[in-house]
C-alpha cells in the first residue's frame, strides 16, 4: 500500500469532498456517479472518502465529468528560470518603448 503524509491525505480528502459537492449540485446519487464512471458503488464511495488507493484514471474521468479537465494542464508546467524571465521582461519592455522621430 502507498504511504502518504498528512498533507497529501488532506488534499485527497478535500478532493473527495469537492467531488461529493459537485455530485450533489447535479442531484446525482452515488450510484448514478458510479455508473457514469464505470465502477462499483463501493469504489465510488471510497473516492468520496479520499482514499489514496483509487487509480488516477478514475479521478481524471470524474474531473472530466464534473469539472474542468483542462485545468490540470497547469499542474506540471515548465517554469522559466529567473534569468529567462528577466530576459523576456526586458524584451517586452524594449518593444513597448516608444521611438522618437528623427529631427530634421
Amino acid at each position: 500500500m502507498l504511504l502518504i503524509n498528512d498533507d497529501e491525505a488532506g488534499v485527497l480528502r478535500g478532493l473527495g469532498q469537492r467531488l461529493k459537492q459537485h455530485r450533489l449540485q447535479r442531484n446525482d446519487r452515488q450510484s448514478d456517479a458510479a455508473a457514469r464512471l464505470g465502477v462499483s458503488l463501493a469504489t465510488y464511495r471510497t473516492m468520496e472518502a479520499g482514499n489514496p488507493s483509487i487509480p488516477i484514471g478514475y479521478w481524471l474521468r470524474m474531473i472530466r465529468l464534473y469539472g474542468d479537465l483542462a485545468s490540470l494542464d497547469a499542474v506540471f508546467v515548465e517554469k522559466k528560470s529567473l534569468f529567462d524571465q528577466f530576459a523576456s521582461d526586458k524584451q517586452t519592455n524594449k518593444a513597448a518603448t516608444r521611438k522618437r522621430a528623427k529631427r530634421r
